[in-house]
């Protein structure tokens, strides 16, 4: 009797062991399709890039993804630009093309 009721236990520990597991990955796999869902709509009906990589940084940084001063790269390198074309070193028109490679 003591062994069946090991057992019964050891069984209920195994189900109720799948069934965590079980609804965990669910969860995981709805939140990847959602989020490729978003990112598919976001290509598709978000034409502007500007606008795409602003949205994609708001997100990024509301899931905790980004540091707090995720745009802090862009202004050096805004920076490094602006010195290097006081310099004569490129053109103002390197210096936006600079910049956008940066960016991206």
């Amino acid at each position: 009797m003591l062994v069946l009721s090991v057992l019964l236990v050891l069984l209920l520990l195994v189900f109720f062991v799948v069934v965590v597991v079980v609804v965990v990955v669910s969860v995981l796999l709805l939140l990847l399709l959602s989020l490729l869902l978003l990112w598919l709509l976001l290509v598709l009906f978000v034409s502007s890039a500007w606008i795409r990589r602003r949205i994609i940084v708001a997100v990024l940084a509301a899931a905790g993804l980004l540091s707090r001063d995720p745009f802090r790269f862009v202004s050096t390198a805004m920076r490094d630009s602006q010195i290097l074309a006081r310099s004569r070193i490129i053109s103002p028109e390197m210096k936006v093309l600079e910049f956008n490679i940066s960016f991206v």
